[in-house]
């Protein structure tokens, strides 16, 4: 849910909110608050309205060539302006590098990080952000910001890139001094313990055989051998 607060004035179509390509704009503050699913429907005895919509559509300015997570406030107080009170979206879990189907998932649980959003990651911030990337790497995110449509596997890669040096600054400067925020990161990995460990080796495994079916990895691997399993880990 989103708590989108009064404001003086609403969206106003051709105001510069909102584009045809599906780019998500910030826009002013509704007057509605977009609900949560379900709360009030039909209260007033009429009908209710909202939108379904891939994620992956939503591209805003500052996004990296693919709709992310930050873009749903924006979104969602459009809607919330234009009447519109539910906001549902396709699978936003995990999909492998050759897949463009929010529907081939590869978790139940994991979500996909080509929809993060790297400015609101802290420690990729505190590492320099987009100033910290090589040359020619911010030349390639400037090249997927002005695609007209989505290349996966150049933001994938340009993600991850992001993602490392934000791992290493996380590690260098809260892991190894065991901070608050490496604590954190602890209870969330004891409190996943159901499926974070296998899905995390299941991906290690996945990239080592270049990203192909379980079904062509070692027996031992398809079978989850223990030996294997534990050699997998090492």
């Amino acid at each position: 849910a989103l708590d989108a607060r009064p404001a003086p004035e609403l969206h106003r179509a051709g105001g510069g909110h909102h584009r045809s390509t599906a780019r998500a704009r910030g826009g002013p503050q509704p007057r509605r608050a977009l609900a949560a699913a379900g709360e009030g429907v039909g209260a007033s005895g009429g009908g209710e309205a909202g939108v379904l919509v891939p994620l992956f559509a939503l591209r805003g300015a500052d996004g990296w060539g693919i709709g992310e997570i930050g873009d749903l406030g924006g979104f969602c107080r459009w809607l919330a302006s234009a009447g519109h009170h539910f906001l549902q979206l396709l699978p936003i879990n995990e999909i492998s590098a050759a897949e463009r189907s929010p529907y081939a998932a590869l978790s139940a649980f994991a979500l996909d990080p080509i929809y993060l959003s790297l400015g609101a990651v802290e420690d990729f911030a505190a590492a320099g952000g987009e100033a910290a990337l090589p040359p020619p790497e911010r030349a390639a995110l400037e090249t997927l910001r002005s695609h007209p449509g989505i290349d996966y596997r150049a933001v994938r890669a340009a993600k991850e890139r992001a993602l490392e040096l934000a791992f290493a600054r996380f590690l260098r400067t809260e892991w190894r001094t065991d901070s608050r925020r490496a604590q954190d990161l602890r209870r969330f990995t004891d409190d996943a313990g159901g499926w974070l460990a296998s899905y995390a080796l299941f991906r290690s495994c996945h990239a080592a055989y270049g990203g192909r079916s379980w079904r062509a990895w070692d027996l031992g691997l398809r079978e989850r051998r223990p030996d294997r399993l534990a050699a997998a880990q090492s």
